[in-house]
């Protein structure tokens, strides 16, 4: 065997290692719905989970009183019960998908609700629900920014219906952990409606394994400045949640 030949040999099984570990990491590089779903599994997006969320008004002439419910999620699928104020205990809201119903103590029947109707402040109903990014959206990414010195990706998130609860997310994910860190809300023509800052520092078994879980979201209203709503989740954890919690009663 001529040296031209074994140098033509070993540059062939060269490229071909090269090609076959371009290859792997290629199959190894999350998508963009992959990084969302992580993000989404961080607000809620899981098998079985609950927490408690309290909301608050903060700043100039705020006269709402705080608002704290009780919240089971098991996928898409939402239960929220109203511990207080003592006006509102005992109310419910269950959201399956993107349709959302209130329920009253001694009211027989449901009443529909849109996920964009205001609950408190900045803050929709669906605001208290599970995360479900990956599957209302379409993303693209348009570029990388800072949030608080952590690098993100910038997603920008159209709805796959009209019935989703925001039209228009521009999303800051950060790179190293995928967590979504801030969104800007647009209505479809879009008009910016809120911006949202999120805080991970608590956490949740995941696989036996501590996972991120966003303990506030505070929410600056585009049109009300001097105000801010904000969102303290507590008390997280994994929970055996029955299909039953999610069915509208008649």
């Amino acid at each position: 065997m001529t040296r031209q030949w074994l140098t033509f040999v070993t540059a062939g099984v060269v490229s071909c290692l090269a090609l076959t570990a371009m290859g792997a990491a290629a199959a190894q590089e999350p998508t963009l719905a992959d990084v969302l779903k992580k993000a989404d599994s961080a607000r809620g997006n899981a098998a079985g989970l609950q927490w408690t969320v309290k909301m608050v008004e903060v700043g100039a002439k705020v006269d709402e009183e705080p608002t704290t419910l009780l919240v089971k999620v098991k996928g898409e699928n939402s239960f929220a019960i109203f511990l207080e104020p003592t006006s509102s205990k005992g109310q419910k809201m269950l959201m399956k998908k993107n349709n959302m119903w209130f329920i009253k103590p001694g009211v027989s029947k449901p009443v529909s609700i849109s996920p964009r109707q205001k609950l408190m402040g900045g803050a929709a109903n669906a605001d208290i629900a599970s995360t479900n990014y990956a599957g209302d959206y379409e993303p693209t990414v348009s570029g990388k920014e800072a949030v608080d010195g952590v690098e993100c990706q910038i997603f920008d998130l159209k709805g796959k219906s009209k019935n989703v609860t925001y039209d228009q997310i521009k999303y800051w994910v950060s790179v190293d952990r995928s967590l979504g860190l801030k969104a800007e809300f647009y209505s479809v023509s879009g008009k910016l409606l809120k911006t949202a800052f999120f805080k991970y520092e608590q956490t949740v078994p995941v696989d036996g394994k501590p996972s991120p879980f966003v303990s506030e979201m505070r929410i600056q209203d585009a049109v009300v400045k001097d105000t801010e709503t904000v969102m303290s989740y507590s008390d997280v954890k994994l929970a055996d949640i029955p299909d039953s919690e999610f069915i509208l009663q008649n």
